[in-house]
C-alpha cells in the first residue's frame, strides 16, 4: 500500500520481488490519477506476472483515501481472510501510516510482517 510519492521504496521491491514471489496484492492512493507515478510501469508487471494485482484508489480528500485503503484492509485481510502468515509494507504520510499498521498487528499479523514507512 503506497500513497502519491510514497510509492518510491516500494518501486524497487516490486521489481525485486515479482519475479520470485506471488501473489503480490498493490493498493496505490492519491488525490488525483494526475499524482499517481509510475502506472504504465505497474501495468506492464501486472501483464507479466499473473500473480500481480495493481489497483488505484483516488481519493481528494486525505481522510477519505485513509479510510478506504482501512475499509479495503479490513474487508479483504482481516474479516474475510483467516491467513495470518501474509506479509504488508505501508508507505505513506502521517499518523494514519501507523493506524494502519496497527490495526493489522491487531488483527492477528505478527509485527514482523507488518512493516510501515512514514515518508
Amino acid at each position: 500500500m503506497a500513497e502519491g510519492t510514497a510509492i518510491a521504496p516500494i518501486r524497487p521491491m516490486l521489481r525485486r520481488l515479482l519475479p520470485h514471489a506471488q501473489p503480490v496484492h498493490l493498493l496505490y492512493g492519491a488525490a488525483a490519477g494526475e499524482h499517481l507515478v509510475y502506472v504504465d510501469e505497474f501495468e506492464k508487471m501486472q501483464a507479466q506476472y499473473e500473480g500481480f494485482m495493481f489497483e488505484r484508489l483516488i481519493e481528494s480528500d486525505k481522510a477519505r483515501l485513509y479510510g478506504r485503503l482501512l475499509a479495503e484492509i479490513e474487508g479483504r485481510w482481516i474479516r474475510a481472510d483467516q491467513n495470518r502468515a501474509r506479509q504488508f509494507f505501508i508507505c505513506g504520510i502521517g499518523p494514519e501510516v501507523v493506524r494502519l499498521r496497527d490495526v493489522l498487528r491487531n488483527a492477528g499479523y505478527e509485527r514482523r510482517s507488518v512493516r510501515y514507512e512514514k515518508w
